[in-house]
């Protein structure tokens, strides 16, 4: 974990996994597990067990590899399982775990880290990938501090 990334004044920087990093590169996470993409991105399922969601009906279509297969109104589903899945409790829709690793996997996650992030005056960050993400296997975010100064881009 870097202690600071900073930005300097009157600059663009990347946070990136790719070639085009400037500022720090990241490391690129890949799994076919819905639970572990969950606990790199997600919201642990006690945390959220109160919290309202849209819930999709009943799945019927059952599995396969091309989204283009599906329905518009099954496409949609998938997308409320995931989220509520992923940023809610999944226990509640965990009959579509198996429907989302077959048509939603390879679930990707980039991961960066510091303690602190300055951008100076004029200065502009760009984080770009997938998902930005927490230290694999943390629960929670590390304590970091992001410090912007005024005129400043995120």
């Amino acid at each position: 974990m870097a202690d600071v990334l900073e930005v300097p004044a009157d600059s663009a920087a990347y946070l990136t996994t790719d070639s085009r990093a400037t500022l720090a590169a990241g490391r690129l996470l890949v799994t076919g597990d819905l639970n572990q993409y969950k606990q790199w991105i997600g919201r642990p399922d006690d945390e959220c067990a109160d919290v309202p969601l849209e819930l999709p009906g009943p799945w019927t279509a059952g599995t396969g590899r091309d989204c283009r297969d599906l329905t518009v109104a099954e496409q949609r589903a998938l997308e409320i399982a995931g989220n509520a899945y992923l940023f809610g409790d999944s226990r509640r829709v965990t009959e579509y775990r198996p429907v989302l690793e077959s048509y939603r996997a390879p679930f990707m996650a980039s991961v960066y880290a510091a303690r602190r992030v300055r951008i100076l005056p004029g200065a502009t960050l760009v984080v770009d990938g997938q998902p930005a993400t927490r230290a694999a296997g943390a629960r929670r975010p590390a304590r970091s501090q992001l410090r912007l100064q005024l005129g400043d881009r995120l």
